[in-house]
């Protein structure tokens, strides 16, 4: 890379300093009420910036005692967990994945959660961490 020249390569740029701007941070909540059934989840989308998802953070406050779950998808392809059919729980914990994953089309991802508890809702949050490139 040349002096001056911007450093969008998806290898190189997440080693830039974040003061210079080079990543970006979105983050959602999923409300999910209580007895939110597996088959019938809550669904709600996060609109990222074009560029490459470098890490994703997802918080269970406490209370949630495992009992609340979520899926991260890309269109119909789920990203997060990286297992098929498999959720991620957590009660007073952050869960913190590293990935690159080239965001494509609408920068659009799913976020799918449910609730096994029979009296209270819960609402897990989630930090999207994504190096831009031009636009």
């Amino acid at each position: 890379m040349s002096t001056g020249a911007p450093d969008y390569n998806k290898w190189t740029a997440p080693q830039r300093s974040l003061a210079t701007g080079g990543e970006h941070c979105t983050q959602k909540t999923l409300p999910i009420p209580a007895e939110t059934a597996e088959e019938t989840p809550e669904t709600d989308t996060v609109t990222l910036v074009k560029g490459f998802l470098r890490q994703v953070d997802i918080i269970f406050p406490p209370g949630c005692s495992a009992l609340a779950h979520i899926q991260i998808f890309d269109g119909e392809v789920q990203i997060l967990p990286a297992e098929a059919d498999v959720w991620f729980s957590g009660d007073s914990e952050k869960i913190v994945v590293s990935l690159d994953h080239v965001l494509t089309g609408t920068y659009e991802l799913t976020i799918k959660g449910y609730n096994d508890d029979d009296t209270y809702s819960h609402t897990p949050i989630c930090r999207f961490y994504v190096v831009k490139y031009p636009a």
